[in-house]
């Protein structure tokens, strides 16, 4: 029988060089499996239901509101603080939409110019909902970008029990 001492380490224990083989092998570990399910859920929580999404060439993201655009507006300003954007465009939104309202005459509770008032609205809407996708595209990438990051990489590393060679190769595989 011959026995054999193998030495392993933990990331934090590698050389530099051993340190940026180990990230580079384990870069896209995170981004592997579902990572946008929270993006997704953060977003249904406000009433936008997101149904795809590009971070390559297309830069796209698909999706529709499930709530009314008041309704998903005065959610967002509920749950995102007042210094992002999104908080912006929805304050914004809802100003926007109090002002072309309050620019009609009325009678009877119906419009004059009802055709005029109604495709204002539909404009101010469809702008609305592209600045709000487009925003939840933004934290998309930048959630992406963040698990590919040096920082979020060695964390994983450091906190889910990964041991290297010495020259930074994988001993759990």
């Amino acid at each position: 029988m011959e026995t054999k001492i193998i030495h392993i380490f933990r990331y934090n224990e590698l050389s530099e060089e051993a340190k940026k083989v180990a990230l580079e092998k384990h870069r896209y570990d995170q981004v592997e499996y579902n990572w946008w399910d929270d993006d997704y859920y953060n977003a249904k929580q406000c009433g936008v239901r997101i149904t795809g999404f590009d971070l390559d060439r297309k830069k796209s993201i698909d999706g529709e509101f499930i709530w009314s655009e008041i309704e998903v507006a005065e959610k967002i300003e509920d749950e995102y603080s007042d210094c992002t954007d999104i908080h912006k465009i929805a304050s914004n939104f809802l100003k926007e939409r109090l002002k072309i309202c309050d620019s009609y005459e009325f009678v009877d509770g119906a419009p004059i110019k009802e055709d005029e008032l109604e495709a204002e609205l539909n404009e101010l809407e469809y702008q609305f909902q592209k600045d709000i996708l487009g925003e939840f595209w933004k934290y998309l990438q930048d959630q992406y970008e963040y698990l590919l990051s040096d920082e979020c990489v060695t964390d994983y590393l450091d906190n889910n029990w990964h041991y290297f060679y010495e020259n930074g190769k994988d001993f759990n595989n």
